[in-house]
């Protein structure tokens, strides 16, 4: 009897929160997700092209998901990626639902005054930490292929 494979994609939820985008110096905050159904939420940030730009960002919650007054997750910032860096930076900030107090999670970015911006773009990787329950991903993500 052939084994039956498991995907990634069949346990974790990905969410492009924040769309690739240049960014001027300003702050933008994500998308919001919603932890009731999950343990974990690892906002994985990508930054590309910096030529003198500063990247902050820090993990964020609040009770509604939209709109609301969000406020800031103990512990929950990137080491600050200066302007200049060279080639494309990856930085990962994970929250347990247990160090939050309200339902929604977001990541707020600022990007410091320069002259071209910083492309950046933002995913979250949703996940539970027992048992193998299927998950529905996000609407954005039209196509899981499968071989």
């Amino acid at each position: 009897m052939p084994q039956i494979r498991q995907s990634i994609t069949d346990h974790v939820k990905f969410t492009q929160v924040l769309a690739p985008l240049v960014q001027a110096a300003a702050t933008v905050a994500t998308a919001y997700v919603d932890m009731r159904d999950y343990d974990f939420v690892d906002f994985v940030i990508d930054v590309g092209v910096n030529t003198n730009n500063t990247v902050d960002a820090k993990a964020r919650e609040c009770t509604v998901s939209s709109a609301g007054s969000p406020s800031d997750i103990a512990g929950a910032a990137i080491t600050q990626i200066p302007g200049g860096a060279s080639g494309t930076i990856k930085k990962v900030i994970s929250v347990r639902k247990d160090t939050m107090t309200k339902r929604y999670a977001l990541v707020s970015v600022t990007i410091g005054a320069g002259v071209s911006g910083a492309a950046i773009a933002i995913t979250a990787v949703q996940y539970r930490k027992a048992g193998y329950e299927p998950v529905v991903q996000d609407a954005n993500t039209t196509e899981v292929v499968k071989v």
